[in-house]
């Protein structure tokens, strides 16, 4: 439920962006993505791409970019090759690709 969700994201590092988008606030939640924005280097850790993936899975949510949504795809292959074990990636992942996005920017 969103109630859950919402106290799930409050409890998370980080998570101020996502509760405002369940509020409700695209345009705010959607600058707080973007002032977090970091694009990693190629030789970034794991841990740093999946940060960086979420934050470009917050950016796709609040703005419905197609880019970011293929930056969070790379971002998680590129985790999941570096860790190929780590389910939580692996399930952002699958979660990723089976949403659409129906506008690039």
């Amino acid at each position: 439920t969103r109630v859950r969700a919402r106290a799930a994201f409050a409890r998370a590092n980080d998570a101020a962006p996502f509760v405002t988008l369940l509020d409700g606030d695209a345009a705010a939640a959607l600058r707080a993505f973007e002032a977090k924005r970091t694009i990693p280097p190629r030789e970034a850790k794991w841990w740093e791409l999946l940060q960086a993936a979420e934050i470009e899975i917050g950016i796709a949510l609040a703005s419905h970019s197609a880019i970011a949504r293929m930056r969070a795809l790379d971002y998680l292959e590129r985790c999941i090759a570096l860790e190929p074990p780590f389910t939580p990636a692996r399930r952002r992942l699958a979660w990723l690709q089976g949403m659409s996005v129906t506008s690039s920017p």
